[in-house]
């Protein structure tokens, strides 16, 4: 019901609150921002602090029954603080040329780094649904329930069963048909039926895109662990895999045709068997600290164990030698930051950084650059992101970092479909969902459906409980 009001309302006006401190400055900001109105970097960043402080940090950004409101109308909304107004692209096209997507934890706390990913994903999910409309205003194509709750994670919702019923309103009427909401069913019941959905009907990446770390928090011990936690995903946490790697992916699809996914359902649905190849066994895993200055002091062995596994030899008469030519070696900090390590623009790099937190820098290395810059990126990545993962090596001498706790004897999968490496628990004659993982040099479905073209790994079913 509340989808179509939203679609037929001629008008949608977003009321953030009354006005406080200097809201209505942030508001006119925004406004000289948008028709162009030129600004020194220097300049931008106390209209930043403001900007999130007056705008921004207010509970209306973080409720996910927003989302259908600002995405469905078919007008450009209208943002209202106290009396300040503007259409929402107005609104948008400020905050993006006030750079707010540049503040870091150390500019703001948690909720305040929360609300700017939530604004994110209202113009991200709003672009995406209108673009899905042909030039004669008649809709080609929805967006996915997978693509929703990509883009939904950070939305909170009283009831864990809305964060799939929330976004409903969002998909095609053939969609919702399938997926009616009843509150009569269990929290557990609801994410398996939305997992099975994306699963069944979307050939597309998903272990790669959720956490599925044991959260306890709307699910059981016995829930399959194939099944996420949609009310414990964060798009901002060390769990997510979408941050491993440097491509976005609105919709990826297998490259290959001999490697897309097949997936089916048994013992009540709460069985999962998967197409896909057994890559390798992990033999060595490192947790990496929690406390910044320890998880810097694992940098030297985590960068004198890489050089071991890349000259780790496999014999030409070995099964696996073929595989193991795709080893590479890579910097540690191309390592820990899944690919993105290098640094752009005069900005210092992570090994400049690192040298400067520990010690190791050269005097020509600081000499330009002020001492905090230091303390950004890599404070970022190390109190954040880096947390709850684990550095590991596979019995081959692959190397590279899981999303969560894993355990010596997991298996590194290529399950067909995925854009990322996935690990699996060996479980009885099954397995159990780990989580996502960054593996140099194996990193996609091009290298894996040439492995399983020219019968270097073999296919097989995994059955994942």
């Amino acid at each position: 019901m509340m989808n179509r009001l939203y679609s037929a309302a001629e008008r949608v006006l977003v009321w953030l609150g009354e006005a406080r401190d200097q809201s209505d400055i942030a508001m006119k900001k925004l406004k000289e921002l948008a028709d162009g109105q030129k600004m020194t970097v220097i300049e931008k960043i106390p209209l930043r602090r403001v900007i999130h402080d007056c705008l921004m940090d207010r509970d209306w950004w973080g409720r996910l029954w927003v989302v259908q409101e600002m995405v469905l109308a078919k007008s450009d909304p209208i943002m209202v603080c106290g009396r300040s107004s503007l259409p929402w692209s107005i609104f948008m096209k400020g905050y993006l040329a006030a750079g707010l997507e540049h503040i870091k934890a150390a500019e703001h706390h948690e909720k305040g780094i929360e609300r700017l990913t939530q604004c994110h994903s209202l113009y991200n999910l709003r672009r995406k649904h209108h673009s899905l409309i042909d030039s004669k205003g008649i809709r080609f194509r929805n967006m996915s329930l997978r693509f929703i709750l990509r883009y939904t994670k950070d939305f909170h919702c009283t009831d864990p069963r809305d964060k799939i019923y929330g976004c409903l309103g969002l998909l095609s009427m053939s969609e919702r048909e399938t997926m009616k909401p009843d509150y009569q069913k269990p929290t557990e019941l609801v994410f398996l039926e939305a997992t099975q959905h994306i699963l069944e009907y979307e050939n597309c990446s998903f272990f790669s895109l959720f956490s599925f770390s044991p959260t306890e928090k709307s699910l059981s011990r016995e829930s399959p662990s194939w099944v996420p936690d949609f009310s414990a995903q964060k798009a901002l946490s060390s769990g997510n895999p979408q941050l491993m790697t440097c491509a976005p992916d609105s919709n990826y699809t297998p490259v290959s045709r001999t490697t897309t996914k097949c997936v089916s359902f048994h013992d009540d649905n709460r069985v999962l068997d998967t197409t896909g190849v057994l890559f390798d066994t992990i033999e060595v895993v490192i947790e990496f600290k929690d406390k910044q200055e320890l998880l810097l002091g694992q940098i030297p062995e985590l960068e004198h164990l890489i050089q071991l596994a890349v000259e780790k030899r496999i014999t030409p008469d070995d099964c696996l030698y073929s595989i193991s030519k795709f080893k590479k070696h890579e910097d540690i900090f191309q390592v820990l930051t899944a690919g993105r390590g290098g640094s752009s623009g005069s900005a210092p790099s992570l090994r400049e950084q690192y040298g400067a937190l520990t010690g190791r820098a050269t005097a020509s290395s600081l000499g330009s650059l002020p001492a905090v810059k230091f303390n950004t990126d890599l404070g970022w990545l190390t109190k954040r992101f880096l947390p709850g993962r684990c550095f590991f090596i596979t019995k081959m001498g692959f190397f590279g970092v899981a999303v969560t706790k894993i355990r010596k004897n997991d298996n590194v999968t290529f399950l067909f479909g995925e854009r990322l490496p996935i690990i699996l628990r060996p479980q009885d004659l099954a397995y159990s969902m780990v989580g996502a993982a960054y593996v140099p040099g194996v990193m996609n479905d091009e290298v894996t459906g040439d492995m399983y073209e020219r019968g270097l790994v073999e296919k097989r079913t995994f059955m994942i409980r």
